[in-house]
């Protein structure tokens, strides 16, 4: 709590060397106006210290700006009505409200409000101390309270409508026994529709007896083998012109991570495995079962890439190529490809059934914006890249550069 009594001191100080000069009924009502001045001060302070506060956030997980409720309740037990002025917070979030509001908090009065917050970008966010501040006595004195809370808010990367289907799924042979529980996951029930000559064990008959017509199950599709995705947030040391790369890199972290995101998300919808390797400032690494995808979320809120890495992506790769199998898809998102990697990625072709590589130097387009004139040419080293991709696709390893007038749902249409 801090205190602002310039103002009285001033007052008080010229009122008691007017008193001491001229010693009349005009000095005695400064006198009194002085004295008054600091009986209030001690009131209100007394008032304040024991004012308390309680503040609740309507959800600790949300994505780059989605909107929740931020909700306060203020008591005032003391016997004296205070006129405040409330401040929620001075963080850099977003407040649709006012961001100061005044109270009239009457003796033993509670006041509650609620105001909307949101975040533009993703990652831990704490929302800050909240203040009331009361001025006295002919504004003679100011006094300032603050409220500190320990709410943490984890931002999710921020979500784009894209549709992602390229993954490797099961594939039965005509006329051969197989092992796998066909093309279908039956603990998963995607949808019911009407008979049309499937096998009986299909149908749906407690439905079917309700509407008295035939109706049949359809489950899910799953994966034979994992997903495995790798997303290079770092900026490799081959790539000239450090200092420009530099802000595009930082503009491709958030634009992959959201891709990224979007993937998993449809992906754990439909209960396929996933692994993702995020190298970064350092190596995180995520395999949750089931369709759990707001783990994944939780990771790639917090993730962070460098302009000076420590860590060699070839290297990672490398090291788990040796973990791939014949059944499993890897996809691979990076700013650039380096001549050293481009190796590794023949190796984890032969191990895996598809390798998908989405390089992505200058961002995309977002979908809800028209396609622009674009002036942006690719750099010599990516040029060159260009040159190998066509060897890299007759060894069946699928490369799209991504062009900053392009939105991610074309690059991932292209893909076969």
């Amino acid at each position: 709590m801090s205190y602002d009594v310039k103002k009285l001191i001033v007052v008080s100080v010229v009122t008691l060397l007017y008193a001491l000069i001229f010693l009349n009924k005009y000095s005695l009502v400064a006198i009194s106006i002085s004295i008054l001045g600091w009986l209030d001060f001690l009131v209100v302070r007394k008032a304040i210290e024991r004012l308390s506060m309680k503040r609740f956030v309507g959800s600790t997980r949300l994505f780059v700006d989605e909107q929740t409720d931020l909700f306060f309740e203020l008591k005032n037990p003391s016997m004296i009505t205070l006129n405040l002025k409330f401040i929620p917070t001075f963080e850099m979030i977003r407040i649709s409200d006012p961001k100061e509001i005044d109270i009239t908090l009457k003796p033993h009065g509670i006041w509650k409000n609620s105001i909307k917050i949101s975040f533009g970008s993703r990652g831990k966010k704490r929302i800050g101390e909240s203040l009331i501040t009361v001025r006295g006595f002919f504004d003679l004195f100011g006094i300032t309270k603050s409220f500190d809370f320990k709410e943490d808010i984890l931002v999710f990367p921020k979500m784009i409508p894209a549709s992602f289907e390229k993954e490797v799924l099961k594939e039965i042979l005509p006329g051969r026994r197989t092992s796998h529980k066909m093309l279908e996951d039956t603990s998963y029930l995607k949808d019911i529709r009407e008979y049309n000559g499937q096998p009986m064990n299909r149908i749906h008959w407690k439905l079917s007896a309700k509407y008295n017509d035939l109706f049949v199950k359809e489950f899910e599709n799953t994966s034979l083998g994992k997903v495995r995705i790798f997303l290079d947030l770092n900026l490799p040391w081959s790539i000239f012109s450090r200092r420009v790369w530099s802000d595009l890199r930082k503009y491709y972290e958030e634009n992959s991570i959201s891709a990224v995101a979007t993937i998993i998300k449809e992906l754990k919808e439909r209960n396929t495995p996933v692994e993702l390797t995020v190298i970064g400032k350092k190596v995180w690494k995520k395999e949750i079962h089931g369709r759990d995808w707001v783990s994944y979320h939780e990771m790639l809120a917090q993730v962070s890439g460098t302009d000076s890495p420590e860590i060699d992506t070839s290297s990672v790769l490398e090291k788990i190529s040796e973990e791939v199998n014949l059944n499993e898809t890897v996809i691979l998102v990076c700013i650039h490809i380096t001549d050293d990697e481009l190796p590794v990625l023949l190796k984890l072709r032969a191990r895996s059934s598809k390798v998908i590589v989405f390089v992505i130097p200058y961002g995309f387009r977002d979908p809800s914006s028209k396609p622009f004139r674009s002036y942006i040419t690719f750099h010599q080293d990516l040029l060159k890249l260009l040159k190998k991709v066509r060897v890299l696709e007759e060894n069946h390893v699928v490369i799209r550069v991504v062009g900053e007038n392009m939105t991610f749902q074309e690059v991932v249409e292209s893909v076969p």
